[in-house]
């Protein structure tokens, strides 16, 4: 199974991964525990720190 569509832009392919991973956020988690990762977690755990890193615009999810 290949996530990316060969007929469009690596450019839209990240911007429709993107899309996608905010709103599996948006419906299947808990806000609490989102805000926790944006607010605690990107501080202390290595995995939350390197995805805020390359997707910053995530702290406004």
């Amino acid at each position: 199974y290949d996530i990316l569509d060969t007929t469009i832009s690596l450019e839209q392919n990240k911007q429709d991964i993107e899309a996608n991973h905010k709103k599996a956020i948006e419906q299947h988690q808990h806000p609490s525990v989102w805000y926790a990762i944006k607010i605690v977690s990107r501080h202390t755990n290595a995995k939350w720190k390197a995805l805020f890193e390359q997707l910053p615009q995530a702290l406004d999810w």
